[in-house]
């Protein structure tokens, strides 16, 4: 029977190694199609915030 500690795998984390070890990741990484600066982020997430506010008190507003 081969037990698995995890602790090669660790050193993908604490060490930043890659190649150590498995890594781990959710369904969420399918979503991902780009990968912006911070700036350009920040910029869209506001961007999109206000598109959704202006268009929800819109809405509530009956404009």
């Amino acid at each position: 029977m081969v037990r698995v500690s995890g602790a090669r795998g660790r050193k993908v984390f604490q060490n930043g190694e890659p190649e150590a070890g498995i890594w781990s990741a959710g369904l969420a990484q399918g979503l991902v199609d780009d990968i912006p600066t911070v700036r350009d982020l920040v910029h869209r997430i506001v961007a999109e915030a206000d598109a959704l506010i202006s268009g929800r008190l819109a809405a509530v507003c009956g404009a």
